[in-house]
């Protein structure tokens, strides 16, 4: 609701907290949604690292925006000096095969 502004306020620092409270306990949506805050820096810095920390969290579990997301990072040749990796194509294929699955 923090997220979208639905019945609130939208205040994406509020929605961050709710999805890490999820994410912790193991939900695979709130893990994803954590990881997508971090990849594109809303309520949060960005940080390719964690985004990825968290994605890897989902995709774990079958979550297949998680693994999509994952290959996105993965296929990205551009070194965004955030931790991300510079073009690891096998990488990339793997989450990518994983995410069509």
């Amino acid at each position: 609701m923090y997220f979208q502004g639905e019945g609130v306020a939208k205040n994406k620092r509020e929605a961050m907290k709710w999805f890490r409270k999820a994410a912790d306990q193991g939900d695979p949506d709130a893990q994803f949604n954590v990881g997508y805050m971090y990849n594109h820096g809303e309520g949060v810095r960005k940080n390719i690292a964690a985004a990825m920390e968290w994605y890897e969290k989902a995709a774990s579990q079958g979550h297949s925006a998680a693994q999509n997301d994952l290959g996105l990072i993965y296929g990205n040749r551009i070194v965004d000096g955030e931790g991300s990796p510079a073009g690891n194509e096998a990488a990339a294929r793997y989450y990518f095969s994983r995410a069509a699955a």
